[in-house]
């Protein structure tokens, strides 16, 4: 059997939400190991479609993947250390220090402060190795950094020179490194080539493995599914370079950054503090430097979700002074002329539209007009008494993605345990069971809804309570570092009930 891998909404399917960090193993992170393709062999085995995942480019702030320092280059910490070791890059030896790291460390969570500065480590000895042994003299390596030259050349210069300013970001860099003067771009490239090449060896590493691990999925009919966020952080590759498109001064300044208004998740909206687009300058180029990203978001993935679909329409920008996002405003964004210069330069996208938030008319108008899948989320579905409510599943259009959460939500266990009474009430009173059956009848009732996809966080299949969220938006500690156990992994009985599901619903592959 070989699965088409778009979606369609006039094929069921179901899927998983988790985001590689969060696989077990003994490394201390999740990575593109012997457990991703476990994981890939479980999803296969519970007849499920889909595997869906955040973005895997490497972290920036806070370990938050949406806020990551390139949005082409992808996170070498998920690179496979057992994979060095077959390819003789690093030693036993030398994984052993990895190991030690992760020792008396909860298994539940990445310890970003020790873990990672571990496998960093662990990852320059194999880079150096790599380029002792002559690696770096192939035609696959050759082959790999000219036909990703348009963002590696820049992303490895960017990554040399913030290990050599001791994690500096780029606007406290000196003047003419800030400013990308010439000469000085010139004399960094001469004086950090050998830190230049590392960064474009570990790159190449992480792309070879995960296209392995792409060919593995697919041949399991297996799709994955991405995410693409809007905006991307200040502090990264692609702003110290494309400053242009963004509403930044020579200096990186700007009078204002992106949020969102006060929502479900934040009474005073959350000030994220990207740069936004110019999207004036952006259409003069043709989106250029977005079809590039596009296109190489699909180099790695089957599905795109849009994150924060709706600032294409209008986005909430908040002046930087201001404290909270409230004092914010709605400007235009670029709508259809953005998704008709898309459909023209690159054909059909699969793209999943993430309609979250303040949504108005014009938003559903730009998401249909292309005929997007947007998302329903269940969660969302109780906080009043209306009967129809959009996010109750027996309203649900074939055209949509149906989750219980989905990252930044609870996960389902926790959010009902934390609900008001009137509220699960209503919830039971939907779902007609008592609070002990209301996650398994939430299953039931998203897999049996019109929803072409449904997608069911990794979390909430063992019901798992509020200490295992991956995040809680407008907080920026302890988020992102969940991680499954080895014995969930292993728990087939789990995933024979969900493939059970899954046949009943007629959503299997």
């Amino acid at each position: 059997m070989t699965t088409d891998h778009t979606f369609s909404t006039t094929s069921r399917s179901s899927g998983i939400l988790l985001h590689p960090t969060s696989l077990p193993g003994k490394y201390g992170t999740g990575e593109i190991g012997a457990e991703a393709f476990d994981f890939v062999k479980k999803l296969s085995s519970a007849k499920q479609r889909w595997w869906q995942m955040l973005p895997i480019n490497t972290p920036g702030y806070a370990g938050s993947p949406y806020s990551a320092e390139s949005a082409f280059a992808g996170n070498t910490a998920l690179i496979s250390t057992d994979a060095l070791l077959e390819q003789e890059l690093v030693t036993t030896t030398e994984v052993q220090a990895l190991v030690n790291a992760t020792q008396n460390h909860d298994p539940r969570r990445l310890n970003f402060s020790e873990v990672l500065p571990a496998k960093q480590q662990l990852l320059d000895v194999a880079a150096q190795r790599f380029i002792d042994q002559d690696k770096h003299t192939t035609d696959a390596f050759k082959a790999f950094t000219q036909k990703h030259a348009h963002w590696l050349d820049d992303y490895a210069l960017y990554a040399s020179l913030k290990q050599h300013h001791e994690g500096k970001g780029w606007r406290q860099w000196p003047t003419a490194l800030v400013a990308r003067d010439e000469a000085a771009i010139a004399d960094a490239k001469r004086e950090l080539a050998e830190l230049i090449l590392k960064e474009e060896v570990l790159q190449f590493i992480f792309f070879s493995q995960w296209q392995e691990l792409l060919d593995f999925a697919h041949k399991h009919d297996i799709a994955l599914i991405g995410d693409i966020p809007i905006f991307v952080a200040m502090d990264s590759a692609d702003v110290w370079v494309n400053r242009h498109l963004f509403k930044l001064d020579a200096q990186g300044n700007s009078e204002v950054v992106a949020g969102v208004p006060p929502d479900y998740f934040s009474e005073t909206g959350q000030k994220w503090g990207n740069p936004v687009y110019d999207w004036k300058a952006n259409k003069e180029e043709g989106y250029a430097w977005w079809l590039r990203r596009i296109q190489h978001a699909m180099l790695t993935m089957d599905l795109v979700r849009i994150d924060h679909f709706r600032g294409f329409q209008a986005y909430w920008e908040t002046p930087t002074d201001e404290p909270t996002a409230i004092h914010g405003k709605w400007v235009d964004g670029p709508a259809h002329d953005f998704f008709d210069t898309i459909q023209r330069e690159l054909g059909h996208v699969p793209f999943i539209a993430e309609d979250l938030g303040d949504i108005d008319d014009a938003v559903i108008e730009l998401r249909d007009a292309y005929e997007l899948p947007g998302m329903k989320i269940m969660q969302f579905a109780f906080g009043d008494e209306q009967e129809d409510h959009p996010f109750r599943p027996h309203t649900y259009p074939a055209c949509c993605v149906a989750y219980t959460g989905t990252h930044d939500n609870n996960t389902t266990q926790g959010w009902f345990d934390e609900l008001g009474e009137l509220e699960k009430h209503r919830v039971r009173t939907y779902l007609s069971c008592p609070d002990e059956l209301v996650v398994e009848r939430l299953f039931e009732t998203l897999f049996e809804s019109n929803a072409a996809l449904v997608m069911l966080p990794a979390q909430d299949l063992w019901k798992l309570g509020s200490e295992h969220r991956m995040n809680t938006p407008a907080t920026t500690e302890g988020n992102w570092s969940w991680r499954m156990t080895s014995d969930e992994l292993a728990d087939q009985t789990r995933f024979n009930q969900l493939a059970n599901l899954t046949q009943t619903h007629n959503r299997s592959k």
